[in-house]
């Protein structure tokens, strides 16, 4: 089942499947990728309760093992609840079942809350322990956004802006998997990153160690642009299928990695995973600002 959000200038429509945007659109323009399943057939997926890919596709939790359940984990594959609403945001939640319990171990609660004020999307996270025990976990965002969503410009006329003075470093992968390396990005050139389809060719690219998390995607022909606030996020993965030539990018802030390529699967020193205590909960949240 969709819902529609609207306020005369931003909608935005959600579906209860994997509490997943299907659709964005400004004074009536569609800016959210349409998921051609020729090309990538997801839209915006939730990433819970991991990053990326695991190794094997199993891990390890107190010597019992583990399934892992796909790329990105389980929610995006998941049937929200749409708990709570209003005129002006949208709140899913998706809890523990026996389903998952059965590729991992533990009681959660997950909360994905879609609100708009005029042309701004925001979308928060959050997360908490229903367990009598530390929970492990990841998460993130996957929106595609059209790039053009209109007329007048070409994939490669597109850039990503950050900060004056930002350092942009590359955390590096081996082949589907993190290295221990870190290298500076080698698609920036100062503060910008101008986009082409090539740069994908080695999958995701993914940016570390940012002091300011914002940034503008734009072009200068039609003046479009995205304005993306993810300061809640550790890192921001940039994204299209490889040798798709497809005109989408996807904005991706991370709090958790893919499987070090090194290191074993085990949840309690898998690199970059978070921890919560009992009853306790974390919220996060991103913004896009649409022009």
């Amino acid at each position: 089942m969709n819902t529609v959000l609207s306020n005369g200038r931003l909608s935005v429509t959600v579906s209860d499947y994997g509490a997943q945007l299907q659709s964005v659109k400004l004074d009536g323009v569609e800016r959210l990728w349409q998921g051609d399943p020729s090309v990538w057939d997801e839209r915006s997926p939730i990433l819970f309760p991991f990053v990326g890919r695991i190794k094997e596709g199993k891990y390890t939790f107190e010597g019992k093992e583990y399934p892992a359940p796909g790329p990105h984990g389980f929610a995006r594959r998941s049937t929200f609840t749409l708990a709570d609403h209003g005129e002006d945001y949208l709140t899913y939640r998706l809890t523990s079942s026996e389903q998952t319990k059965a590729v991992y171990p533990f009681d959660f609660a997950l909360d994905i809350t879609y609100r708009i004020d005029a042309n701004k999307l925001t979308q928060s996270f959050t997360v908490k322990n229903t367990d009598n025990r530390v929970i492990y976990y990841a998460f993130g965002a996957h929106p595609g956004f059209l790039v053009p969503a209109t007329e007048g410009s070409d994939f490669n006329d597109w850039y990503l802006e950050f900060a004056e003075g930002e350092v942009l470093n590359q955390a590096m992968l081996d082949g589907m998997f993190m290295s221990r390396r870190v290298e500076p990005c080698r698609f920036a050139k100062g503060n910008r990153i101008s986009l082409y389809h090539e740069m994908f060719d080695d999958d995701a690219f993914i940016l570390t160690g940012l002091k300011n998390k914002k940034f503008v995607l734009k072009n200068d022909k039609t003046k479009e642009q995205i304005a993306s606030d993810c300061s809640d996020f550790e890192y921001l993965a940039f994204w299209q299928a490889t040798g798709s030539g497809a005109k989408y990018l996807c904005v991706e802030p991370w709090n958790g990695l893919p499987s070090d390529a090194a290191d074993p699967e085990d949840l309690t020193v898998k690199r970059d995973m978070r921890t919560l205590a009992p009853n306790s909960s974390e919220t996060c949240t991103v913004s896009y600002t649409f022009d």
